[in-house]
């Protein structure tokens, strides 16, 4: 409104306001930044207040005092201002310690971007012989006051010069925002530490409004004694609105929710926790308190309220122990982190229920643990627990390591190295347990029988239903099934790459240490951990395994090595091979894909195979590796197929994102992904191989998408034959794709024989589909790259033929390498260490994890404790036969919902197909 009133607004008369001069562009709406080391007083001066005028009593600087800021400023389009309701400065919050007020020259400056035309054409409002009187004067509130008489406001306008400098200090602070961080009306010390601004500059602001501080503290009292109560947001009433712009009841209040969000100022949470904790000693009638009334109990809030914490016993009480390192140039690297001997003592002897995937006598615990490692043997029976703890195996712990890197503070890495049960919680659901459907046909059972060398390895009836029990745990918060051990920031091992070895190093001892000598639990009894495998992605596994033989030594002209667990890449021996019986399976464990030995070599694991310590992870292969792969071909040739309409290759984009988003609200998802874009499919011309950067969720979205989408192309009678039988066999291949994942997922940390047999089929059946689509699409067009994920993904569906032809009744599951939750643990736990101090982020962090996981913990029991409470079931209220079918199919979101869906979509490709 104030923009669009400007716009409209006669030149002044006056020749010397109106004096037309050329341009000062500025290419950024954001202030010029100071030089470091030279820093203005009058930066960062107060606005007066219309008191001090008459006390004789203002903040305006020297004549003589020189600006550093230039009076250049951009003609760029800003957003409608609101009229505010006049609060004096006094009303105003106070600073806090440390905070520096926006500076009267950077309203100023964005209040004169307003007053010119947009892109910088026509008139000016203001002249530079204005700015040139404004800095000679001093920048002083007379001069200010002519320039906002020369844009023609005046008192009979109704607005006075208090509402349009608070309204420029509004905006200011908008700009601010994208270069520092600006709380309320200030800057924080630790925002400028954030954004860059050097140390100098840091100390002169500091000073500067120390003298202020000083100069006015007798004039604030004063003021504050005689200004009104300070209103609790910025609301806007009917009339301080435009006649010609009312607004409804609701729009008015949620313009007063956004003003009262700007003006509120946010706290850190140790500030929150502590005057939580002032509020309780004041209700208590204590105020004798060390940090009392006066305040102090902000000055260190954060070690207040640690000490709290620890004083009500809220966290897991694990001790933090200390790693040191020393580098070359002498330099002493100290990192905090949860020793595992400590971490699973705790763990033990308090909340064994995490450790052990729930609540068990001493009986029910050993049938448990000697219950897995028997079905474990099945698959790998050369593992060192069976010769050194073979008599032992039912006070014997399996783990897991993960290790993965995060975003830290400056878009640095945060290595996080965590350690993990493979047993799941039981958590409490109200869905019903359904069959899982897997019923192979009597050939596929005989395809994968026993061979004639192994005899059926079969469990006892208790060990059998111990094993079916047993879940994965993917289930559930991260927290509280994957814990931590270090967390590296990317400032130290960037800058020492030698920590994260020593530290890994130091690490297999204490885990080697582990599997020997173990702790001791419940009833003085020991209890020994043999590591599983180490859980990550390709990458982290090439990094800390030193691996020779990965994914990064393809070979484009000659045949090079690129599988750490077989001779796939050699001469003769093609690592693309996915039949059935691929010609590298004999080359399994045959030698070692590294030169020199791994840092975690000397954990207990198979002297034999000792690379398949590193195991594979199919949330990486397929969601974040091979599904986007086949998203991406299938989109990119059903557009060059022309049945997302005609045109160039963004526009048919946007028709197949109009397809998907159609998708998506009759299935109620939310997709993270807001369009379809070149750079989302990472296509840069007709040589890429198209694939998609979603996430994981969004990845297997699409999938179900396409099943309904090829689907409806399929049945359109313009498609032709041929491209009819392609379209089949996409939707046959995503949907072997998705039935493969969704088995996993329905099944637990063991899958029966049959059920074994239905996961290799549908594996097997993707496998063949996307070799056929890529044979289909080699020579005409870059769709389905075969990548060393899929080699990975045939090396899985290897090992589970292998389980079944040894007669295994039971099959351990892939997802017992899962890494979907462990992803999601790094993330949390990166973010918390940018928001906390980087002088202390790997312990802080870690205590942070200890707080939370203890009230994750404590809530997950009083959820299962309730869950198990017998109620008396309600009788059903009796019902017409009609309104029963019609609430069942209410209730029925997914397969009716999908058939209407699949008709629509149908219909709709058959109108766009035809227009």
């Amino acid at each position: 409104a104030f923009k669009q009133e400007l716009d409209h607004m006669e030149p002044p008369q006056d020749p010397v306001m109106a004096a037309p001069v050329e341009e000062l562009p500025l290419a950024k709406e954001e202030l010029p930044q100071v030089d470091e080391g030279s820093v203005s007083v009058d930066d960062y001066t107060f606005l007066p207040s219309p008191e001090s005028k008459t006390q004789g009593k203002t903040n305006d600087a020297s004549p003589g005092a020189a600006s550093t800021v230039p009076p250049s400023a951009a003609a760029t389009e800003t957003p409608p201002l609101r009229t505010l309701p006049d609060v004096a400065d006094s009303a105003r919050p106070a600073p806090k310690a440390g905070e520096v007020r926006i500076s009267q020259t950077a309203i100023y400056h964005r209040m004169r971007r307003v007053m010119y035309p947009k892109g910088g054409k026509g008139q000016k409002r203001v002249s530079d012989e204005v700015v040139k009187q404004w800095e000679k004067g001093g920048k002083s509130r007379k001069t200010l006051e002519q320039v906002f008489q020369s844009c023609g406001y005046n008192a009979d306008m109704g607005l006075k010069h208090d509402e349009f400098a608070m309204e420029m200090e509004m905006i200011a602070a908008d700009c601010l925002e994208q270069d520092m961080v600006v709380e309320g009306q200030y800057v924080s010390e630790e925002g400028m530490e954030e954004w860059g601004w050097s140390r100098s500059r840091r100390e002169a602001v500091k000073q500067a409004n120390s003298s202020r501080d000083s100069h006015s503290k007798a004039h604030s009292k004063a003021e504050k004694r005689e200004a009104p109560e300070p209103e609790e947001g910025l609301t806007c009433t009917r009339e301080e609105l435009s006649s010609d712009e009312e607004l409804s009841g609701e729009d008015a209040e949620a313009l007063a929710a956004e003003d009262l969000a700007r003006s509120e100022r946010k706290k850190v949470p140790a500030v929150t926790a502590g005057g939580m904790r002032r509020a309780a000693i004041e209700e208590r009638g204590d105020l004798s308190d060390a940090d009392g009334a006066k305040g102090g109990w902000k000055k260190n809030a954060q070690r207040t309220a640690w000490r709290t914490f620890h004083k009500f016993g809220i966290g897991w009480r694990v001790p933090l122990s200390t790693f040191e390192w020393t580098a070359s140039n002498g330099e002493i690297v100290v990192l905090k982190y949860l020793a595992p001997k400590d971490l699973i003592h705790f763990l033990l002897n308090n909340t064994p229920d995490i450790l052990l995937g729930g609540d068990f006598s001493d009986h029910d615990r050993a049938v448990h643990l000697q219950s897995f490692w028997a079905a474990y043997r099945q698959l790998h029976p050369s593992h060192k627990v069976y010769t050194t703890h073979d008599s032992d195996l039912a006070y014997t712990l399996p783990l897991l390591l993960h290790g993965d890197e995060g975003r830290g503070k400056r878009r640095t890495g945060t290595m996080i190295v965590s350690l993990e049960t493979p047993f799941g919680l039981d958590f409490p659901s109200k869905k019903r347990k359904r069959d899982c459907g897997c019923h192979p046909s009597p050939m596929e059972l005989n395809k994968y029988q026993a061979q004639p060398g192994y005899a059926a390895n079969s469990l006892g009836p208790d060990a059998l239903r111990a094993v079916q029990n047993m879940r994965t745990n993917t289930k559930g918060h991260s927290f509280l099934q994957r814990w931590p051990l270090v967390v590296i920031p990317g400032i130290v091992y960037k800058q020492n790459p030698d920590v994260a070895y020593s530290f890994h190093k130091m690490l297999a001892q204490q885990l080697k240490a582990l599997f020997y000598e173990g702790v001791v639990g419940p009833h003085n009894h020991i209890f020994c951990c043999a590591m599983l495998g180490l859980k990550a992605d390709m990458k982290w596994h090439t990094q800390i395994g030193g691996l020779s033989r990965s994914y990064e030594n393809q070979g484009r002209v000659r045949d090079l090595q690129c599988c750490h667990e077989c001779l796939g890449g050699s001469p003769g021996i093609s690592w693309e091979d996915f039949q059935e019986f691929p010609v590298w399976e004999q080359t399994v464990h045959v030698s070692r894909p590294w030169t020199s030995d791994p840092v975690l070599l000397q954990i207990p694991f198979n002297d034999a195979a000792p690379e398949s310590f590193y195991q594979k992870d199919p949330f990486h292969i397929g969601k974040l590796g091979t599904l986007r792969d086949v998203v991406g071909s299938c989109v990119f040739w059903c557009l060059e197929k022309g049945f997302f309409g005609m045109g160039d290759v963004p526009s048919k984009l946007i028709t197949a994102f109009g397809a998907f988003r159609l998708y998506c609200n009759g299935v109620g998802a939310s997709p993270a992904l807001r369009s379809f874009s070149k750079n989302l499919f990472c296509y840069k011309s007709r040589r890429s191989f198209p694939w998609t950067n979603t996430k994981g969720s969004d990845t297997v979205l699409l999938c179900r998408w396409l099943c309904v989408q090829l689907t409806g192309f399929q049945v359109d009678p313009s498609t032709s034959s041929g491209d009819r039988a392609v379209l089949q066999l996409m939707c046959q291949t995503v949907h072997a794709a998705l039935s493969y994942y969704d088995r996993m997922y329905l099944h637990g940390l063991f899958l029966d024989r049959q059920c074994a047999v239905a996961l290799c089929r549908d594996g097997n059946s993707f496998m063949a589909g996307y070799c056929l689509l890529a044979q289909h699409c080699l020579g005409s067009m870059n769709l389905f790259a075969i990548k060393p994920k899929q080699h990975m993904w045939k090396h899985t569906l290897v090992e589970i033929r292998h389980q079944l032809s040894r007669g295994s009744q039971v099959v351990l599951s892939p997802l017992c390498y899962n890494c979907e939750g462990n992803e999601d643990s790094v993330g949390r736990l990166a973010r918390l260490s940018r928001r906390l101090d980087s002088r202390g982020i790997s312990g802080r962090v870690l205590q942070c994890f200890l707080v939370k996981a203890y009230m994750l913990h404590r809530r997950y029991r009083k959820s299962n404790a309730s869950s198990k409470v017998v109620r008396p079931s309600k009788p059903l209220r009796p019902q017409r036969a009609k309104d029963m079918k019609c609430s069942k199919m209410r209730r029925s979101r997914g397969g009716g919902g999908k058939a209407r869906l699949l008709c629509l979509g149908i219909s709709r490709m058959m109108s766009l197909s035809g227009s």
